[in-house]
Parts: structure tokens; C-alpha cells; sequence
């Protein structure tokens, strides 16, 4: 009798492990995920990024919840989940604004900061795919300025 409750046992819980892996593998096909290297010569505070698509446009933004700097050689993800477009397109043509903020200032809801700690940066435009990733460099310093480059 106990080697048959174990046998149900197993086969529940590998049941659930299936059921937990294919919630897991939906909502990866629901973003666009960007995997943000940074390669600077000194830790940033912030980064601001403005995104558009053809017909819709936002803003968000990444830093550390207590303040700290972001690390130079730190690596982010960044997710565009189907929730944040009006449009259930499974393709976007992206283009993607990034903003350095040099300091580490207070985040604000509004992303407008001082003009002396932001530094921006050329556009990157890319046809984006739900469920796929983007490697992105962010490279450079505060003197000679920031470059964000997309890894093929």
C-alpha cells in the first residue's frame, strides 16, 4: 500500500511541475525581453528608457529601489510585457530611447532629471517578437558619452 501511495505521489507532483513549467513558458511568449549589459567605465544611477511602436509610445525606467548605483558591468533585464500595448500584435517595430543618468538621484515618476546627469543616446530600432530576447550593450563614461549598441 505505501509503495502505491508513492507512485500516486510522483506522478502528482510531476503533474504539477508540468503544469507550473507551462505557466512559466506562457508568460515568457508574453514579453519582449531586453537584456541590458552595461559596460561603462564608472556605475550609473539611473537608466531611463522612451519606447514606440508605430502607434503607441512609453516610458519606464531601471534603478536599484534603495538608491544605489547601478553597477558598471551589470547586467539588467528589462521585460515589455503584451499588457503594456493596446495593440496584440505578436511583432513590434521597436525603437528604443535610452537615457544614462549619471548621479543617483530620487526616481521620479515624471523622468525628467537634471540636464547635468542625463546624458542621451542615439535610438535603436529593432523588430521585436513576444517571447524573444535582445542583448544590448550600454557602453562609455561620463566625459566621452554613452553608446548603446544591439549584440546580434
Amino acid at each position: 500500500m505505501n509503495q502505491r501511495k508513492c507512485s500516486i505521489s510522483m506522478v502528482a507532483i510531476a503533474v504539477l511541475f508540468c503544469i507550473f513549467a507551462l505557466f512559466g513558458c506562457s508568460k515568457a511568449e508574453q514579453a519582449i525581453s531586453l537584456r541590458i549589459q552595461l559596460d561603462t567605465k564608472e556605475d550609473i544611477g539611473l537608466i531611463v528608457i522612451a519606447y514606440s511602436t508605430e502607434d503607441e509610445s512609453g516610458i519606464s525606467g531601471i534603478g536599484n529601489a534603495n538608491q544605489s548605483m547601478l553597477k558598471h558591468d551589470e547586467l539588467i533585464i528589462q521585460n515589455f510585457t503584451r499588457e503594456m500595448f493596446q495593440n496584440p500584435s505578436d511583432t513590434k517595430n521597436l525603437s528604443l530611447q535610452f537615457k544614462v543618468i549619471t548621479d543617483c538621484t530620487e526616481p521620479k515618476m515624471d523622468f525628467d532629471y537634471p540636464q547635468e546627469y542625463t546624458k542621451i543616446l542615439a535610438p535603436i530600432s529593432l523588430e521585436a517578437k513576444f517571447g524573444s530576447s535582445y542583448n544590448i550593450t550600454i557602453r562609455g563614461d561620463k566625459i566621452n558619452g554613452y553608446e548603446a549598441v544591439l549584440v546580434q
